[in-house]
């Protein structure tokens, strides 16, 4: 049933993409949190063209590609304006990437 809502909307866009490469677009996303001097940072990969289409046919934003890193009890997600709504009620699995080198810091999780 979303599966056929959302071909749905990219046929609006006069496009046409596959499922399948939908799903591989949106599991190729990954972040990468990067921690030098005592600043933590956000960076995101740009989404693959279907992951892009996908996206843009529900009206959901991607947060920023690069944004500062903010630890989860600082987080009030009712009162948080810089998060719209429908970004909240989505879920994807982000993949974090994370590697010690000196003083800058990068952090993988799953």
């Amino acid at each position: 049933m979303l599966k056929r809502a959302l071909e749905d909307k990219i046929a609006t866009l006069n496009r046409v993409v596959s499922w399948t490469d939908i799903i591989a677009d949106l599991d190729a996303l990954t972040e990468t949190e990067i921690e030098q001097d005592g600043k933590r940072f956000i960076v995101r990969s740009a989404p693959r063209p279907a992951a892009s289409l996908g996206i843009r046919a529900t009206g959901v934003a991607l947060p920023p590609t690069v944004r500062p890193a903010i630890a989860i009890d600082q987080i009030k997600l009712g009162k948080c304006s810089a998060t719209p709504a429908a970004w909240r009620k989505l879920s994807l699995p982000i993949k974090r990437f994370t590697k010690s080198t000196g003083q800058t810091r990068l952090r993988r999780t799953h």
